[in-house]
């Protein structure tokens, strides 16, 4: 018959699992604890294994898809269909595997030169180190392998969250080294937009996010986004639901007019009517020409929603303002469509 087989959840809650069969006469039961360990630990790498190798697929299968302008903000990108900070992820959990594949190799050539017999009790003492940092990682992750949609900052809150509950030092040690990861893909997106002014978030991770047709005057975002990544409770002139106008000392509608854009500029209409605090109006007659006032106030916001871990809204109101103010200072005069 099979050595292992596989135990079904229950309707309790509890878990799939695999332990080594109850038809093995000749096992003691401590060795057939110590070989269920070893069973479990095997479960463990076989899961995680497979959400590298997933994530892999998806981030090669995203790497194929035509690119350009239009593709780099994140209202294009599929809702689910692919994350920098997942594949971040899937990064350091490589790391942890390869490990384990290493000890594991070096366990077979001890056993084959003599050095560690091949007792399961000898086996669970050499594979120690693993026993608890792969079962645990296993678990952690399982509401991000069941869950392709999570990922951004309800990923890093997850991981967050993790390592603070880990307890055991080994298992902190390694929830931290896997939070590092994801924060270095969100560290290289804040390098690009505070650097460049470019917004590099195929996936709508990142907090800044692009404003295609709202007719609010940017700032900060308190609601969702649909699907496309567009801000829900936006309309032609209207400002989104729960938009915080006053976020940066602005007139409510500071900008009126058509928001539809077309073509190459995404985001403005051709003849905007900027009104002013003091009630004058004059009418942007040259389209796009406007010294990035349009780019200023209604190409991008803050999203609450999109906010990690240690980042709090003033902080994230600076990188705004940041990358706005290079993307202004180093564009020419009517050239902002992204």
């Amino acid at each position: 018959g099979e050595v292992i087989t596989l135990v079904p959840a229950t309707s309790d809650g509890g878990q799939e699992r695999f332990r080594v069969s109850p038809d093995l006469p000749f096992l003691e039961p401590p060795e057939r604890a110590s070989l269920d360990r070893l069973v479990s630990l095997g479960y463990a790498f076989r899961c995680l294994e497979r959400f590298v190798a997933r994530e892999d697929e998806t981030g090669t299968t995203m790497a194929t898809l035509p690119s350009g302008p239009e593709a780099s903000f994140a209202f294009n990108a599929p809702a689910s269909g692919g994350s920098l900070y997942r594949r971040a992820l899937a990064a350091g959990v490589s790391d942890v595997l390869a490990a384990y594949e290493s000890a594991i190799l070096r366990l077979e050539q001890d056993i084959l030169r003599g050095v560690t017999p091949a007792l399961p009790a000898a086996l669970e003492s050499a594979l120690s180190g693993f026993a608890l940092v792969l079962p645990a990682l296993h678990v952690t992750l399982r509401p991000v392998i069941e869950r392709p949609d999570l990922k951004g900052a309800p990923l890093l809150h997850h991981l967050h969250a993790a390592a603070l509950a880990a307890g055991a030092p080994q298992l902190e040690a390694a929830l931290r080294s896997l939070r590092a990861r994801c924060y270095r893909a969100m560290y290289q997106q804040l390098l690009a937009w505070t650097v460049h002014g470019v917004l590099v978030d195929p996936h709508g991770e990142f907090w800044v996010r692009p404003v295609e047709g709202a007719g609010g005057d940017g700032g900060v975002y308190l609601g969702d986004f649909d699907e496309s990544g567009a801000a829900k409770g936006t309309g032609a002139g209207g400002a989104a639901l729960g938009w915080r106008s006053d976020a940066y000392g602005l007139d409510d509608s500071i900008v009126d007019g058509d928001t539809a854009g077309d073509g190459g500029r995404s985001y403005f209409g051709d003849a905007a009517v900027i009104r002013r605090r003091d009630g004058e109006t004059s009418s942007d007659d040259a389209p796009g020409d406007d010294g990035g006032e349009r780019e200023w106030h209604r190409g991008f916001q803050v999203s609450l929603e999109a906010l990690p871990p240690g980042v709090e809204l003033p902080a994230a109101e600076a990188v705004l303002f940041a990358g706005r103010a290079v993307r202004v200072l180093t564009r020419p005069r009517g050239e902002f469509a992204g």
